[in-house]
């Protein structure tokens, strides 16, 4: 600060003279909005970010609510005697072997191993191979998702027939 008399004898306080400006402010200002502008970006990835994993939510919970409404549909057409009348013949329509099958089909022999998987169930699945094999695939129709669902009852006894002390 610099003190000067003025015209009237009174000490008058002014601002120092201007030196030369060398732009740091500037600069230091670019790099602040450098840094915001990365900061806004990351903001917007990782909102975009989380939409796709609440979709992604949302499509493995209708996948289950399908897969859930072929458990309920397979329990129902096992105890239900209309669907099912006899549990000791094969039921093609409603997907319901009385025996474990055979890879050429019918049930396996006495001693055989008992496969793991259904061959119709195996990799590659197709609608069309599920249907080659005499199985109903229009049991369930296909949700608001577009989520279609297949199932197989397959009795785990060696012989059709009702369960009895050899099947346990």
């Amino acid at each position: 600060m610099i003190t000067k008399p003025d015209h009237r004898g009174r000490t008058r306080v002014s601002a120092p003279p201007m030196r030369k400006q060398e732009g740091i402010v500037l600069f230091i200002a670019l790099l602040v909005v450098v840094v915001m502008s990365l900061a806004a970006i990351a903001l917007f990835r990782s909102t975009d970010t989380a939409t796709v994993v609440s979709g992604n939510l949302g499509f493995a919970q209708a996948a289950i609510s399908a897969v859930d409404r072929s458990v309920e549909q397979a329990v129902h057409s096992l105890f239900d005697a209309a669907l099912v009348p006899d549990k000791t013949a094969n039921y093609l329509a409603q997907n319901y072997y009385a025996c474990v099958q055979a890879a050429t089909g019918g049930c396996i022999a006495a001693g055989a191993s008992i496969p793991e998987i259904p061959k119709v169930l195996q990799e590659p699945f197709s609608a069309s191979a599920f249907t080659a094999a005499g199985l109903s695939s229009s049991l369930l129709p296909a949700d608001d998702g577009g989520n279609k669902s297949y199932y197989v009852i397959e009795r785990m006894c060696l012989n059709p027939g009702l369960p009895g002390v050899d099947d346990l």
